[in-house]
């Protein structure tokens, strides 16, 4: 059986890397439109 913090943790950790890309993207597009 799965513990019910491990669901939790693994989806905030998907979260912050997906937020972390979404900057990252969001910030290599202002570059490209600065240019």
């Amino acid at each position: 059986m799965y513990n019910q913090e491990t669901p939790a943790a693994y989806g905030s950790r998907q979260g912050l890397l997906s937020l972390y890309v979404f900057i990252k993207l969001d910030k290599l597009a202002l570059s490209l439109q600065e240019c």
